[in-house]
Parts: structure tokens; sequence; C-alpha cells
């Protein structure tokens, strides 16, 4: 999981349908780990029982996952983009709705890395808006949402004097 955690959640999605129970020590760096919260989150809504104790996940086995309505939340990842396109137009401003706060979601994170750089950000009940604000350099540590090192990159690059971005190395290992 040092390199990503999408390894883990493989595991955490298919454990649950094996003979017998499971328990796994994570071990190494945790990177991206609201990631392995946003699958346990998927177990549990699909009535798979499994829970995550810091680096200890557990499962009992012999489980189905339970079809279901998935209500598909408005994703972050996405969003990131627009709400940089307005805050780097003069003038620019969106809103996005449709984000459901029980749901993990990393790339949220992109809201705080906005404000650092000069965005005006508002949040809401299920929304956010970001306006073209004053820019300055970022300081920003991307461990736990690696998916955002481009879009952090082009705020780096588009901002005055010297940013540091960081924690950024196993997102050579994402798709």
């Amino acid at each position: 999981v040092s390199e990503s955690s999408q390894f883990a959640s493989a595991l955490f999605l298919t454990l649950p349908t094996l003979a017998g129970a499971s328990r796994v020590r994570l071990m190494g760096t945790l990177v991206s780990e609201p990631y392995l919260d946003a699958t346990l989150a998927v177990l549990r809504f699909h009535g798979v029982e499994a829970k995550r104790d810091g680096r200890v996940f557990s499962t009992p086995g012999h489980q189905q996952y339970r079809g279901n309505r998935f209500p598909i939340p408005t994703d972050a990842s996405s969003a990131a983009y627009l709400w940089a396109g307005a805050a780097v137009s003069e003038g620019g401003r969106i809103t996005v709705s449709g984000f459901d706060p029980e749901w993990p979601q990393a790339d949220l994170v992109v809201l705080d890395l906005l404000e650092a750089w000069g965005a005006t950000v508002s949040r809401r009940s299920g929304r956010a808006t970001v306006s073209a604000g004053e820019r300055r350099p970022i300081r920003f540590d991307l461990t736990r949402a690696p998916d955002l090192l481009p879009l952090a990159g082009v705020l780096a690059a588009l901002a005055p004097g010297r940013s540091l971005l960081s924690g950024a190395a196993h997102a050579a290992f994402k798709e």
C-alpha cells in the first residue's frame, strides 16, 4: 500500500467472498488512505460486513454482495477541474452540487488546495462554489489525494513565486 491503495482495495473487495474469515494488516506507508474508506463504504452499502481498524482490515467469509440501487454522488475528481477552471479564469465562478457529505471522497481536498492557491471557496451542504481570487504559491501534501497531482502542478505553474508539492511519489503507480 506504499505504492497505491488500489492493491488493498482489490483485496478488500474480494476477501468477503472467500470461504473463511480474513484479516489483513497493511504494512508500509499508507498512501491514498481515503480511497480505502471509500472501498469500505461500497462494501457496506452492498450488505457486506467489513471493518478497518487503522491498518487492520477484517471481514467474515461466505458473503455475497447484495444488489442495491446505488445513488452515484458527484465525482470530486472530475469536479476538481471545473473548480480549477473557474479559479484560473478572470472573473470565473462555478458551483458544483450533488455531493453526499456521508460518502468519502479523497479529492474533495481540492477545495483546500484551491483556497491555499488564493481562490475563494464557499462550501454548503452537498455543494461548493469556487471563484477566482489572488493567486499565491502553494505548499500541499498529495499523499492522501494523488489524483490531484496534474491539477496541482498546473496551479503551481500559474502561481507567482515558488510552490512546493509533496507526497506524490506513489502517483507513478496509478493508472
